[in-house]
């Protein structure tokens, strides 16, 4: 016998039916876009009510680190950069800190900062190389500046005292203002050699500045030795070595190929140049053992 159902039986077993379905849909995706909703409501708000911008992109804003307790805004602060030439004016408009303020964030500070050539950062975000116990603490709560170049890492080697270092271990410890300014907020200067209670600098900055403009002239006639002398290719093995001359060697496109030559720049390592023909009676130029005058390839005994 076939059993017949009318209209409201079936309509509840369709009721019971969509209750089973609503009860097996996940809730997780319609949490996840409340989460998502709320966030960027939290992010407008804000970036309209805070000069600070976005509170979870920190440091993009107008003001200083959120982990450092000196509110002095990026943009009134220098930034010096390396190989630019530029001298520091000698009016100043940012934070001076006093060396007690900078001990205050030295090793076992949650927030440490560092200090090079009197520029002090707030390298907070880099806790995993300056936090407490980490492998570049000791240069924390200081001006360490002497030792980025001499790598003497004790209370004689990491001092602001820089006197008697040739220009290009000047150089190296200047670079280092690029290197954090690129991933630190600088906080100001350091009353110290380097710079007055008004942040002005002093004579031994000015020295700094002297050893960097006639670092930037040898870097230069390197630069220009490097084009009139392109570098070599070269290849070696255990007692042999070939060097040779192309269109595009030592990273110099030219027309022409040249021959190699060691290449005798006094102060400088001995390398392999290629050299033109019009240039082989420059007195800086010497012909590699057993390697014929007019050869682009040479191998040469090591």
């Amino acid at each position: 016998m076939v059993q017949l159902k009318d209209d409201d039986s079936d309509s509840a077993d369709k009721s019971k039916t969509k209750m089973r379905e609503a009860k097996a849909t996940p809730a997780w995706p319609a949490v996840l876009f409340a989460v998502a909703v709320a966030l960027i409501a939290t992010g407008v708000y804000y970036m309209a009510q805070s000069k600070t911008g976005c509170p979870f992109h920190f440091g993009k804003g107008d003001e200083a680190s959120p982990h450092s307790s000196v509110a002095s805004p990026h943009s009134s602060v220098e930034q010096p950069t390396f190989g630019s030439g530029a001298s520091l004016p000698e009016t100043y408009s940012g934070q001076v800190l006093t060396k007690q303020q900078l001990s205050q964030h030295g090793q076992g500070s949650s927030s440490p900062w560092v200090s090079v050539l009197g520029h002090v950062y707030d390298v907070s975000t880099g806790m995993r190389y300056y936090g407490e116990g980490a492998t570049y603490d000791f240069f924390t709560g200081k001006d360490g500046s002497r030792a980025y170049s001499t790598g003497q890492f004790d209370e004689e080697g990491l001092t602001d005292d820089v006197s008697g270092l040739k220009a290009e271990a000047i150089g190296e410890i200047y670079n280092w203002l690029n290197v954090f300014g690129k991933k630190y907020p600088l906080l100001g200067r350091l009353e110290g050699p380097f710079f007055t209670s008004e942040g002005i600098p002093t004579p031994v900055w000015r020295n700094i500045e002297s050893s960097l403009a006639s670092l930037g002239k040898v870097e230069e006639r390197r630069r220009e030795l490097r084009r009139e002398f392109p570098s070599c290719n070269s290849h070696y093995e255990k007692e042999f070595a070939e060097v040779w001359c192309t269109v595009k060697s030592g990273g110099i496109v030219r027309d022409w190929v040249g021959v190699p030559r060691q290449l005798h720049v006094p102060g400088e390592s001995v390398r392999c140049a290629c050299v033109r023909n019009t240039q082989l009676s420059d007195p800086k130029l010497q012909l590699y053992d057993n390697c014929d005058e007019a050869a682009s390839k040479c191998k040469i005994k090591r």
